[in-house]
């Protein structure tokens, strides 16, 4: 483990971190998603402006840099391999189409359950959890590409 943490880039985290929030300004805008979402969940932009920001804001990107730096741990132990003959392990390559297949395989198996049953026991409509899913599997998609193409 301490071989995979060693090739670890914190800043990929963080900049892995900002990629949900480029995706969610252009997914949650009113002319792609943004109305419908707003609708599904019975709020109008003034509501959703009346929350604290920095507390949403600041707790969102906390969470989604938690999130880059998992997947991109994830994504480096998939990349490990038994070396020949019981030698030394061996590094495969990276790059974004490679990280970018993991963090799907990843948000498919992680985010698109989570959503899914969370949103069924709100009892939110379908619309919701769709665009929800497929928010998170886009995210989750970029961020592995990101972490595994920075490695």
């Amino acid at each position: 483990m301490e071989e995979v943490l060693s090739h670890i880039k914190p800043l990929a985290a963080v900049v892995g971190g900002i990629i949900p929030f480029v995706v969610g300004f252009i997914w949650y805008n009113p002319k792609v998603f943004g109305i419908t979402w707003m609708q599904a969940i019975g709020k109008t932009e003034e509501d959703l402006s009346k929350g604290n920001m920095i507390l949403i804001y600041g707790l969102s990107f906390v969470s989604c840099i938690i999130l880059a730096f998992f997947l991109q741990v994830t994504v480096e132990i998939a990349h490990w391999h038994p070396g020949e003959n019981g030698g030394p392990a061996t590094h495969s390559h990276h790059t974004f189409g490679h990280g970018a297949f993991h963090g799907l395989f990843l948000g498919i198996g992680f985010a698109l359950p989570v959503v899914l049953v969370l949103g069924l026991f709100a009892q939110f409509n379908w619309k919701y959890i769709a665009i929800n899913i497929s928010y998170w599997l886009v995210c989750f998609t970029l961020i592995g590409g990101l972490v595994d193409a920075w490695i």
